[in-house]
């Protein structure tokens, strides 16, 4: 092999530290602080929807608009939401949205209905999909085309309507365990009802901390939950989303000694992990439960090797099989925290 000069050498050096400072530059990149697209005088600002909603498959573009949408809050100003892009969306992601456009429409509408604008643009697929989720009876949309709701759809994947509320009830998690059973035989139950009654324990007691409702300007501890059931995949889809602080954020205030015996910890994702081995009973609270260990119990219970448990919170991503987990810290961070529990029927 011919030695190379010195001056080579040199080149090569540089060259390497200046794309090592070009790659991390790009790991750390944020979505872009604009919110809209241009605006036109007398008209109201347009957020654009991404053509794939899909934290799966189009992770950074969904979460950095969900992330625009959130800072709509403090804005006093005129804005209109465009569907008419979107293409597909998943069930999670469009949980997430429909939580976001509440949050907006309890905000600012108050008791005011919102409305559609271009809906015979949108596509026909989106439609269907969304009022089969529920979301235009969640947000009370109120100048929908006559008999849309008898528009009869076909799709392989059946979803539940979306459910909310502000309190920690296990009776909601069996009117969903009840709604899933309508379509299906619903593997271990109990273990579900107590791994949704946990998500949303977790939810009212650790993921809206005063300081963060004042500042969000928060007026409701709410969470939101649904299911699917795909009969091509035999894959039933149970999800639950809050909008509170996170979870890599609430747990070195809640479980300090987990952080500080987790030496392993390198990412947001590895804080989640913590977070599901650690019982509750180490916070001293008279409340039921072992704590996050609960929502991956329901995974072991049903014990299937395709089964597997997702939380994405901030930053974090954390994947758990049967002996298998993992962990990862994404660019940009979604609001709150999203449970998803997959599982063959």
């Amino acid at each position: 092999m011919k030695k190379l000069s010195e001056q080579l050498k040199q080149y090569l050096i540089r060259y390497a530290k200046k794309s090592f400072k070009h790659n991390l530059k790009r790991k750390n990149r944020t979505c872009s602080e604009n919110i809209f697209n241009g605006k036109k005088k007398g008209k109201p600002h347009t957020l654009l929807a991404p053509i794939n909603m899909d934290l799966e498959n189009n992770y950074e573009e969904t979460v950095c608009f969900f992330n625009k949408l959130r800072r709509l809050s403090p804005l006093k100003q005129r804005f209109i939401i465009d569907f008419k892009p979107i293409k597909t969306i998943s069930p999670s992601a469009a949980l997430i949205f429909t939580a976001e456009i509440d949050r907006i429409r309890h905000l600012f509408f108050k008791n005011k209905r919102m409305s559609v604008m271009d809906f015979h643009k949108w596509d026909e697929t989106i439609k269907l999909q969304l009022r089969d989720m529920g979301m235009f009876n969640l947000l009370e949309i109120k100048n929908l085309p006559p008999n849309f709701n008898k528009i009869p759809s076909n799709f392989p994947e059946k979803f539940l309507k979306f459910q909310s509320g502000d309190q920690a009830i296990g009776e909601d998690a069996n009117k969903l365990n009840i709604l899933i059973s309508a379509l299906t035989t619903l593997p271990k139950q109990s273990n579900l009802q107590i791994g949704l009654t946990e998500a949303m324990t977790n939810s009212i007691n650790h993921a809206y901390p005063d300081e963060y409702m004042e500042k969000k300007d928060f007026s409701k501890k709410m969470w939101y939950m649904s299911a699917s059931v795909n009969t091509a995949t035999n894959i039933l889809t149970v999800m639950f989303y809050d909008e509170g602080i996170g979870i890599p954020e609430s747990l070195p205030k809640t479980w300090p000694e987990a952080i500080k015996s987790a030496f392993w910890i390198i990412n947001k994702g590895d804080i989640i992990k913590a977070a599901t081995q650690v019982s509750r009973t180490s916070t001293n609270e008279k409340t039921r439960g072992k704590g996050l260990k609960d929502i991956k119990n329901y995974i072991d219970a049903v014990g299937e090797e395709n089964s597997y448990l997702e939380i994405y919170s901030l930053k974090g991503y954390y994947r758990y099989q049967i002996l298998k987990e993992k962990t990862s810290e994404n660019r940009n961070p979604i609001e709150g925290t999203l449970i998803q529990w997959k599982v063959p029927i």
